[in-house]
């Protein structure tokens, strides 16, 4: 495990982001740039998001991701809408696609 790696394994060990932008950058990219969602759920809980709603996103998008399906705005808020008695995060997650510039963003992170 190299310096990166035990950089990210801190973070994730630790109570949360504690970075609101942070949280909706990774959520973001999540959406937008899926290449990089085995990476981000193997290294990230739900428990490390400070806001509610980012942790219920971030719950689908792991679900999504350890059945092989597609992450995309369509499959996480059906994801939501069914495990979450009807809650609509459209709004939210629609904000996050415009964060993140490219995957590099999350690759900048590591």
């Amino acid at each position: 495990m190299n310096q990166t790696d035990n950089q990210i394994t801190s973070k994730s060990n630790s109570d949360a982001l504690k970075d609101v932008q942070l949280e909706r950058a990774v959520l973001g990219i999540l959406l937008v740039f899926n290449r990089h969602a085995d990476d981000i759920c193997a290294l990230l809980t739900p428990e490390v998001f400070t806001e509610e709603d980012h942790r219920i996103i971030f719950t689908a998008c792991r679900s999504l991701n350890q059945r092989g399906e597609d992450i995309d705005l369509l499959s996480v808020s059906n994801e939501i809408r069914r495990t979450q008695q009807g809650l609509n995060l459209d709004y939210q997650m629609a904000q996050f696609m415009n964060i993140p510039s490219s995957g590099a963003d999350w690759e900048r992170q590591c």
